[in-house]
């Protein structure tokens, strides 16, 4: 893999642990009882399902991981993904 690519995912995986962070300190913030098992389902906990900056961090954290797969796809098979999308003729 060229330096760019592995610098790219390094990146990404900085941006995503970054994240987490953030929102495990958000979440400790709400409910200082929260564990990290607490976090991996945060909807079945009241107090966090109801916060919207929590629900906001979260997705952040949501998409910073869908990038990653993608572009883990893209790396591994270029041919398989498009590179525009194009509309009704």
């Amino acid at each position: 893999m060229p330096d760019f690519e592995t610098k790219s995912l390094d990146l990404l995986q900085q941006m995503i642990d970054q994240q987490r962070d953030k929102l495990a300190a958000l979440a400790r913030s709400i409910n200082p009882k929260l564990t990290g098992e607490d976090l991996l389902q945060p909807h079945d906990r009241p107090e966090l399902a109801a916060d919207p900056i929590f629900n906001y961090e979260d997705g952040i954290l949501a998409g910073l991981i869908s990038a990653q797969t993608a572009l883990r796809a893209a790396l591994r098979d270029p041919s398989q993904l498009p590179l525009s999308r194009k509309g009704p003729a």
